[in-house]
């Protein structure tokens, strides 16, 4: 997945706090590795996170539960070719008139960051069911070792 989506100046000082969150927690010394100490306490990296919760609002948005403010801001992506990824919705990307900050935006981050999950995350069934295979290809895609899961 590629990392637009919030400035890394932003998200280094967010994971820093996270890091001492999880230290005074644990009571591990500084100096400690902290990626384990997250895993363990089922937390994904900050950036890993703000995915999730995007990912979360669209899937919201495809299944008619977010609110309309947000479901204005997505669109379906119509293709005029019969292709294979038809079993699955792809979202349309948004021109950008800004070069900073238009990529940031939940109208542009969301269609990018759903038209590159895998297939078998975009068709769960059920909200468990997509929350529970999302996390855990974002904690494999944390380096945390874990092998994905589908949900077909």
């Amino acid at each position: 997945m590629h990392y637009y989506i919030i400035f890394p100046s932003l998200t280094n000082r967010l994971q820093r706090v996270q890091n001492c969150a999880a230290r005074l927690m644990t009571r591990i010394r500084k100096g400690e590795h902290i990626t384990q100490v997250l895993f363990r306490l089922h937390w994904l990296p900050v950036r890993f996170r703000l995915f999730y919760k995007i990912l979360f609002l669209t899937f919201k948005v495809l299944n008619g539960t977010a609110p309309v403010y947000l479901s204005d801001l997505i669109e379906t992506y119509i293709s005029l070719k019969m292709l294979q990824s038809e079993s699955y919705s792809l979202l349309r990307v948004p021109r950008s008139h800004t070069a900073i900050y238009g990529g940031v935006s939940f109208q542009a981050s969301a269609p990018r960051l759903w038209n590159e999950l895998q297939n078998q995350i975009n068709l769960a069934a059920s909200r468990n069911a997509f929350c529970k295979v999302l996390k855990i290809n974002l904690f494999k895609l944390a380096n945390y070792n874990i092998k994905p899961v589908s949900c077909v």
